[in-house]
């Protein structure tokens, strides 16, 4: 016997977007909870101007001085374990090749 289950995402998850400079300008977006981290970091990008050759790293911060990083570009939001209200940093690779954050640690 085979059984077919149809799931229809009522509700998108709301993520506030921002960049790491600028952490008070916070954009607010909606995705689906399949949407992947690529997809994120695309629009990200489409926000705040950042052109498609610049290195950037997106991280995932949890109160005010906890940030993970999302280096995992296939997985989705539900995958990452991202909550609706969630925010979401961009950091853009410094033009002597470091990162404002310093390294990232797995």
């Amino acid at each position: 016997m085979f059984v077919k289950h149809c799931k229809v995402e009522v509700y998108l998850t709301e993520l506030k977007l921002c960049e790491n400079g600028n952490m008070n300008n916070v954009v607010t977006r909606r995705f689906s909870k399949a949407d992947t981290i690529d997809t994120i970091e695309k629009e990200i990008r489409k926000i705040f101007n950042i052109p498609d050759e610049k290195e950037t790293r997106l991280w995932n911060k949890y109160m005010s001085n906890t940030f993970e990083p999302l280096n995992k570009p296939d997985s989705t939001i539900q995958d990452a374990g991202l909550y609706q209200g969630q925010v979401l940093v961009i950091e853009q690779k410094n033009e002597d090749g470091t990162w404002p954050r310093g390294p990232s640690t797995p």
